[in-house]
C-alpha cells in the first residue's frame, strides 16, 4: 500500500512538471506554479517513503522477475542505483527550484539535466517497486 501512495504522488508530480514544462513560455505564472506543485509532490511521495520505511517499518520487495534474473545480490544493487539517481534528480531538482527563483541564467540549462534525472529516477521506480 505504500508503494502505491509513493508511485501515486510520483505520477502526479510527473504531471505537473510536463504541465509546466509546456507552459514554460505561453504562461510564466502556470509554469511557476505547476513546477512547484511538481517539486513539492515529490518531496512528499519521498518523505512517505522514507517515514514508511525507516518510521514505521513497511516493507517492499524487488519483483520475483528482477530476483530471478538478477539473483538477491543484483536486486539490491540495483535499488542502490535507483537511489542513487534519485537523490542525484533531488539535488538537481532543487538547485533547479533555486535558480528559478533567484532567475539565474543556469536555470535554463539546468532544465533538462534535472528532467533527465528525474524522469530515469520515475522509470526505475515504477518498474522495480512493487
Amino acid at each position: 500500500m505504500l508503494m502505491l501512495f509513493v508511485k501515486i504522488g510520483m505520477s502526479l508530480s510527473g504531471l505537473a512538471f510536463l504541465y509546466g514544462i509546456s507552459h514554460r513560455q505561453k504562461n510564466l505564472t502556470h509554469h511557476r506554479n505547476a513546477m512547484a506543485l511538481g517539486y513539492v509532490l515529490t518531496i512528499l511521495a519521498a518523505v512517505v517513503l522514507v517515514v514508511g520505511v525507516y518510521v514505521i517499518g513497511a516493507t517492499y520487495s524487488a519483483p520475483i522477475w528482477m530476483v530471478n534474473l538478477t539473483g538477491e545480490d543484483g536486486a539490491k544493487m540495483i535499488h542502490l542505483i535507483h537511489r542513487g539517481i534519485s537523490t542525484l534528480a533531488f539535488l538537481f531538482l532543487t538547485a533547479q527550484v533555486i535558480a528559478g527563483i533567484i532567475r539565474h541564467p543556469i536555470h535554463k540549462r539546468l532544465g533538462p539535466v534535472a528532467a533527465s534525472f528525474w524522469g530515469t529516477s520515475y522509470v526505475t521506480g515504477m518498474i522495480i517497486f512493487t
